[in-house]
């Protein structure tokens, strides 16, 4: 029986490339792939030019990157300052435009109040992770903040998601504050998961564990975050 397959395979084979004609297809469509998708090497952020198109490669390759970073000496003058600018700029902006439709659907505060409430928590949140990521890895501050700024790109994308969920229940659907309320902290959670995910994913590159990267972002994170828009956002929490 075996004889028999080996025998029409080969049959119905093309010429001159055997049986293993389709595995060699395949791994060849792969690489190809690979390269499409592959940024161009040397990655160069810090180039006009290419500022586009090094965002969607970070976006897309985020361990990439990374690699990138370290193979490039993960130092201050090595940094891609306007990458860097860039993504900051996405994550304060789009934070100010999520904040700024909670307002929409929940009673407490103006679009403004609530705009600067989550951003200024989130940027506390942030200096504060950093910081104490920084103190117990020992890791380069650039490599570190590179893994940051990368990973907030992908939280901010889980936001505008949010935005529109947003503007739908308050301009359109006239959806319950309590209902609301629970779609936006869906929102937040699914941010929270993407983020975690990448910002591992980027550590690992530096030595740092999942594990030790998740206990970082649910015990200083995420608590000084809430913390901080508690403080802020006081109208929100009636407890």
């Amino acid at each position: 029986m075996y004889r028999k397959l080996t025998a029409g395979l080969r049959a119905t084979a093309p010429r001159g490339r055997g049986l293993h004609f389709a595995t060699r297809r395949r791994r060849g469509r792969t690489r190809i792939w690979d390269e499409m998708l592959a940024p161009r090497e040397p990655m160069n952020p810090n180039e006009p030019t290419d500022l586009l198109e090094a965002i969607i490669a970070h976006f897309l390759h985020p361990v990439r990157s990374m690699r990138a970073q370290i193979a490039r000496g993960g130092g201050w003058e090595e940094s891609p300052w306007k990458l860097w600018g860039v993504l900051a700029f996405i994550a304060v902006v789009g934070s100010l435009i999520y904040g700024a439709t909670i307002a929409l659907v929940l009673p407490a505060g103006g679009w403004g109040y609530a705009a600067f409430a989550l951003a200024a928590s989130a940027g506390a949140g942030w200096i504060l992770f950093g910081s104490v990521l920084l103190g117990i890895t020992r890791n380069p501050a650039p490599l570190v903040a590179h893994a940051c700024m990368v990973t907030m790109m992908f939280g901010e994308a889980v936001l505008e998601l949010g935005v529109l969920a947003n503007v739908a229940m308050g301009w359109l659907l006239g959806t319950p504050a309590g209902t609301a309320l629970a779609v936006n902290i869906g929102v937040v959670g699914l941010a929270n998961v993407a983020m975690l995910a990448v910002l591992a994913a980027q550590l690992r590159q530096l030595h740092v564990s999942p594990a030790l990267t998740a206990a970082l972002w649910f015990g200083i994170l995420n608590p000084a975050g809430l913390a901080a828009f508690r403080l802020f956002y006081p109208e929100l929490f009636p407890f």
